[in-house]
């Protein structure tokens, strides 16, 4: 998978030899098992070497042109999240709006949350089976046709909102736990949903 995005540091700065302290400590931490890999959205980092493997593809994911936007993601938010509070989830809802100074991350959620109502328009069944592929699960909202919550980190959710075609066209809503503001600022919010939608 090619993530054609720019975080908003130098990539250097997001490298596995200056991430690589942050990510390792997340080890038995934050949700994430006692074990030499860390697995999250059917990926698997290698806490010795810093590779990617990618299940859904079942390969490594490549270093190479095209492909290190990937890394420096990944990085960027395994050490966001290695550097961030303990939290535990308030199970109340929180839209990417309510961030402060979202005015310009605000767009950007919108086009995500466009790409998964382009992705499933002609079949919306298919929304359930990716996000479990994901760990996905069902879960209740006051609106919406289809609702699945997503562990894009063991302690940090990402619920997608699917409202098929009808009466009005099809839209989708993208929510976190109220608890991701301890965690991260609208920005990695952002890259951890970006990297939940691309999958």
């Amino acid at each position: 998978m090619r993530l054609l995005v720019h975080v908003s540091h130098p990539r250097e700065l997001w490298s596995w030899d200056r991430c690589r302290d942050a990510i390792r400590s997340l080890r038995g931490r934050k949700g994430f098992p006692l074990a030499d890999r860390l697995g999250f959205l059917a990926y698997s980092l290698d806490l010795s070497t810093g590779e990617l493997y990618d299940e859904l593809d079942g390969r490594l994911v490549e270093r190479g042109a095209g492909y290190a936007e990937t890394y420096t993601v990944v990085y960027f938010l395994l050490d966001s999240y290695g550097r961030a509070p303990e939290v535990q989830l308030r199970g109340e809802w929180f839209s990417p709006r309510q961030f402060p100074g979202v005015s310009l991350t605000s767009r950007s959620y919108q086009g995500l949350a466009r790409q998964v109502t382009r992705g499933f328009a002609a079949d919306p069944s298919l929304l359930g089976p990716a996000a479990q592929r994901l760990g996905g699960s069902p879960v209740e909202v006051p609106v919406g046709d289809q609702a699945y919550s997503i562990p894009a980190l063991p302690q940090t959710p990402v619920t997608i909102v699917y409202n098929p075609a009808g009466e009005f066209p099809a839209e989708t809503h993208i929510y976190f736990d109220s608890s991701i503001t301890q965690v991260f600022d609208s920005e990695q919010a952002f890259y951890l949903t970006l990297l939940t939608v691309k999958r």
